[in-house]
This record gives C-alpha cells, sequence and structure tokens, in this order.
C-alpha cells in the first residue's frame, strides 16, 4: 500500500471520537485528502489524455485529438512539449490560426530542444502557403530525416488542394520513393493522374494502393468512380461487389451502383439505389447528375432542372450539370433559357479548358509568369474559387510587387467583397 494509502487507511480507523473532539481540524484534514485525490485523479486523466492524444493523431482523429488536448492545457498550460504537439494537433485539423498562437507559446517557454518545432513551423508555413518553406523541408528529406514520410504527406496534400499538380506529383513521387509499402501516396498521386487527363496512369497507381490494402474503401471508390466515367462497366463491377460486401449501406458504395445500373441502361434499379440515398448526399452530387440524366429520359424535365440546379448552387463550376441542364430547360420548352445557358456553358468549358493547361503543363514549371500565375488566380475568382484564387495572384505579387494585372483584379475582388481595406492597398499600388 502506498504511503497516502497508509494515511488515509490509518485516518479512516481512528476512533469517531477524534472528529468529535477536533471536529475543525479533523474536517480541513478531510478537505485537504479529498483535494488531494481530486488533484491525483485530474492530473491521471490528463496523463491518460495526453496519451490518447498521441494516439489519435497517428490515426488522423484530429478532432478527439484537439479535444484531448484543451484539457492537457488545463493542467500544464504552458508545458513546451504539450503546447507542440497542440500546435500540431491544430495545423493538421485546418486551425492554423490556433497552430501558430502554440507555437508562439512553445518558443516564447524557451525549451531546450527547438528542431522539432522548427520543422513543426516550417510545415506550418507551407500550409500558410509560404513556398519558400518548401525548399528546407526537402534539403531534410534528402538528409533522410526520419520524419520525411510526414514532410512529404504535408508538401504534397497542401501542393493539392492548390491545384499545384506538378509539384505535387514530384513530391509524391518521393514519398513513394522513400516508403513503396505504404498506399497512401499511390492513393493521392492517382488523384493528381486523374486530374492531368493521365487515366492509365491513375488506374495503375490506386491498383498498387489497393495491393498494399485491400481494405481502403475510398480508394476503391475513386476507382470506381473513374472506370465509371470511361464507361468501364466491365472493370468496375468487381469492385463495386466488393464493396457491396464491406458496406452495403455505405452511400457512396449505393451511388456507384446506381451509377452503374444506369450506364448498364437498367434504369429501375438505378433509379432506386439513386432515390434512396438522395436525401443522405452531402459532398459528392454527382449521383443527382445521373437521376437528372432518367428525368430527362422519362421527360420528366422539371424534376431534371430542379435536381440541376442544386447541383449547380452548390458547385458552380460542375460542367456536366451544366450541360443535361440544357436538354431539362428543352424538354419544357424554355428554349430561350436554354440557349442562353448554353452561352454560359461554353464559356465556362473554354474557361475550364484554360485553366486546367495553365495549371498542368505551366504553373510550376522554372520559367512560369507572374503574368500566367495571375490569369490562373482571376479565373478562379470567376469561378468563386476565392482561396484558390487569392493564392495565386499573391504567388504573382511575390514574383512581381508591382504587377499591375494582379493589384487591379485584387482590388475588384475586394470591393465586391465589401472588403474597404485590402481594397483601398490595392488601389493605392496602381498606376
Amino acid at each position: 500500500m502506498s504511503r497516502a494509502g497508509r494515511w488515509i487507511h490509518h485516518k479512516s480507523s481512528a476512533p469517531l471520537g477524534t472528529f468529535r473532539r477536533r471536529p475543525v481540524r479533523s474536517s480541513l484534514l478531510a478537505l485537504v485528502v479529498l483535494a488531494a485525490l481530486g488533484g491525483g485523479g485530474f492530473y491521471g486523466w490528463a496523463v491518460y489524455s495526453w496519451r490518447q492524444a498521441q494516439a489519435d493523431l497517428t490515426n488522423k482523429n484530429y478532432a478527439d485529438a484537439n479535444r484531448r488536448l484543451n484539457f492537457c492545457r488545463k493542467i500544464w498550460p504552458n508545458h513546451p512539449s504539450l503546447l507542440l504537439l497542440s500546435a500540431k494537433a491544430a495545423r493538421k485539423s485546418g486551425d492554423l490560426e490556433s497552430a501558430q498562437l502554440y507555437l508562439n507559446r512553445f518558443f516564447n517557454s524557451k525549451p531546450e530542444s527547438r528542431d522539432e518545432a522548427q520543422i513543426e513551423s516550417l510545415l506550418l508555413r507551407v500550409q500558410m502557403g509560404d513556398d519558400e518553406a518548401v525548399e528546407p523541408l526537402f534539403k531534410l528529406v534528402e538528409q533522410q530525416h526520419p520524419d520525411s514520410p510526414a514532410m512529404l504527406e504535408t508538401i504534397s496534400v497542401t501542393y493539392m488542394k492548390r491545384l499545384r499538380y506538378q509539384a505535387a506529383n514530384g513530391s509524391l513521387s518521393k514519398w513513394i520513393e522513400l516508403c513503396p509499402d505504404q498506399a497512401l501516396p499511390y492513393d493521392l498521386r492517382g488523384w493528381v493522374y486523374e486530374r492531368t487527363a493521365s487515366p492509365a496512369l491513375a488506374y495503375q497507381d490506386y491498383n498498387r494502393a489497393l495491393a498494399i490494402d485491400p481494405s481502403l474503401q475510398r480508394v476503391r471508390l475513386q476507382l470506381v468512380g473513374l472506370l465509371l466515367e470511361e464507361k468501364k462497366m466491365t472493370e468496375a463491377a468487381p469492385h463495386l461487389d466488393i464493396l457491396m460486401k464491406q458496406a452495403p449501406d455505405l452511400v457512396d458504395v449505393k451511388a456507384r451502383m446506381g451509377m452503374l445500373r444506369f450506364l448498364e441502361g437498367r434504369s429501375q434499379e438505378a433509379r432506386q439505389l439513386l432515390e434512396e440515398i438522395e436525401p443522405r448526399l452531402t459532398n459528392d452530387f454527382t449521383p443527382l447528375v445521373y437521376l437528372a440524366r432518367l428525368d430527362v429520359q422519362e421527360n420528366r424535365g422539371a424534376d431534371a432542372e430542379r435536381r440541376l440546379r442544386k447541383v449547380i448552387e452548390l458547385d458552380p463550376t460542375e460542367t456536366d450539370a451544366r450541360f443535361v441542364i440544357l436538354s431539362a430547360l428543352r424538354l419544357q420548352g424554355k428554349d430561350q433559357e436554354a440557349a442562353i445557358a448554353e452561352k454560359v456553358q461554353a464559356k465556362n468549358q473554354e474557361r475550364n479548358v484554360r485553366v486546367n493547361y495553365l495549371l498542368r503543363d505551366r504553373a510550376d514549371k522554372p520559367n512560369a509568369t507572374a503574368d500566367e500565375w495571375a490569369e490562373i488566380g482571376t479565373l478562379f475568382l470567376e469561378m468563386q474559387m476565392d482561396s484558390r484564387g487569392v493564392y495565386w495572384i499573391d504567388k504573382a505579387l511575390a514574383r512581381d510587387p508591382n504587377h499591375q494585372a494582379s493589384h487591379r483584379v485584387l482590388m475588384e475582388h475586394y470591393d465586391s467583397k465589401g472588403d474597404a481595406v485590402n481594397a483601398a492597398f490595392h488601389r493605392k499600388l496602381l498606376r
């Protein structure tokens, strides 16, 4: 028995008369014991939460990690290791402002070891759009730093979010070179190949990921989506059979099965599956486009238009929806509206072709120009993709601080958003 346990046992076995003779002193002693026990309980729970938060980060359960670390900071508000872990959890969950705050507190605590924090600071800068932070991280990768895979993951995913396809491909290929038995870099590079018109390479990488880990449902769904887009129903069917066994009630699985049935001409089965999951769709609205195609086939123009308007509202860049809505409008005799929509569709298609060319073939070339980066940013702003647009225009201004086209488009953008301060800043720099 511990010393505290023996003391508590001794006191609890004392005669009741002790309390009766000295009630005030005995009450104070009891409170001290309870406080000690409570404090020990909080401390023990904090230790447990700390360990679980580390496991949550490994398993990418960022919400749970942040919740546990919030509790830990109440016990150890200025512990350097806790602040560093908090910064990492906040950054990985996308809360970059909090990540910066925790890092600042870490450096102010004057810890002995700062190497890990310096790397974390560089990773945060990468996610915040600072391209200059990438080079020192790549140098660490070349030096075979043990955290190289984690660095390359952050760099690659950040590039992917900004649609920097060539840069993402380069960092993912390096990651695969270092870790050929990890499924994730193959999965991510397959996504990049899809968007750079390289479906054969995408198939190859998705299949490699699945060979490493056949349980990866999301990768299999991605592969099925690509096969259906290419109308390779025979190749998609076996993967859907596996998914139906693994997760028969998953919305995305039923959606892809409904899409397959549509392409196979089994319209009744397709409608049943797609209408069943329609109320549960949250992010992927491609199934609604398929339902709208069924509506058009069955002369239900109003239903098709309703569904397609929803898709376009949620994603103005969705080209398939804009194409199908032309048929839905004409079915209802809305020929003038269809003509206007057709012109909008043609303009959007032209813009998509242009931005895809710039991203795929120019954006990350050594001789890429500020004009090209500003054009990419302008196209994204026209597509209502504001964060990507501002990122590319800021990149142009980093290359040429007096780039007039960039200042003009940002002035107009901030004016449209009611941001008078930023609009005025760029207006002053126009000549």
